[in-house]
C-alpha cells in the first residue's frame, strides 16, 4: 500500500477561504434585504473563518513542537 500524500497545506487552506469570503462579501453588498440567500453566504463565511482558525492552529501546533514560541504567538496574532 502506498503512502497517502495531503496536498493541501493549511496556507493553500487559508488562500482559498479567504478567497471565498472576500467573494461573499462582494455579492453581499449587492444585496438590499435579507433572504435565504444572505443567510446562506453568512453562513459560509462564518464556516470560512472557522476553517481558518483551525488551520493556523494547525500550523503554530506544529511550531510549538519545536519550541517555536514566539514564531507561533506571532502567527497568531497576525492572523
Amino acid at each position: 500500500m502506498s503512502r497517502v500524500i495531503n496536498t493541501a497545506s493549511p496556507g493553500k487552506t487559508r488562500n482559498q477561504r479567504r478567497r471565498t469570503i472576500a467573494e461573499m462579501l462582494r455579492h453581499l453588498t449587492i444585496k438590499r434585504q435579507m433572504d435565504d440567500e444572505t443567510k446562506d453566504m453568512v453562513a459560509a463565511i462564518i464556516l470560512a473563518l472557522r476553517d481558518i482558525e483551525q488551520t493556523t492552529e494547525l500550523t503554530t501546533d506544529a511550531w510549538e513542537k519545536r519550541n517555536y514560541f514566539l514564531k507561533a504567538d506571532r502567527f497568531r496574532l497576525e492572523w
